[in-house]
């Protein structure tokens, strides 16, 4: 919607016809940011889960837990940077104040998440990767009643 109007709020029968929506828009984005709180929280408690974290299709779980994260700090900043790139929005009203504080609330969350992840990996990269430099590379493996080659990849 904001990329739609671009520059035409500028003008000012458009920004007087606009202006009344301004508290819609706003809440559309307190909605957006609400929605991805709930999706945070919901890859927060898969972490403890036996499955793991929720990853795109064939991503280890540490890398792929990063590109999640990364992914929502994109929708949001997404969302977030146009709505700052509009000069009419009062940013001293309690609605903008509201979804700014929870905009930043949320990039420390997401923050704290990506650190998190990359600490427990860091200190136990050392013991996995030793693990699996011991292992063989090919390995061979039954399959259909017959021996086929296999690459013993870990999946971390």
């Amino acid at each position: 919607l904001i990329d739609m109007l671009g520059t035409l709020l500028d003008r000012p029968i458009i920004h007087k016809t606009f202006e009344p929506k301004y508290k819609i828009l706003i809440d559309m984005c307190s909605k957006e940011l609400d929605t991805v709180k709930v999706l945070y929280d919901q890859q927060l408690a898969s972490m403890k889960s036996p499955t793991g974290p929720i990853v795109n299709k064939n991503m280890p779980k540490v890398s792929g837990s990063l590109r999640w994260s990364q992914q929502l700090h994109d929708r949001i900043e997404l969302t977030m940077g146009k709505l700052q790139t509009l000069s009419c929005i009062s940013r001293d009203s309690p609605d903008t104040k509201d979804v700014f504080s929870k905009y930043d609330e949320m990039m420390n969350y997401i923050s704290s998440f990506e650190a998190d992840v990359f600490t427990r990996w860091a200190s136990d990269i050392e013991t996995i990767a030793k693990t699996n430099l011991e292992k063989p590379l090919l390995v061979w493996e039954t399959k259909d009643g017959k021996e086929v080659l296999k690459v013993n990849f870990d999946p971390e």
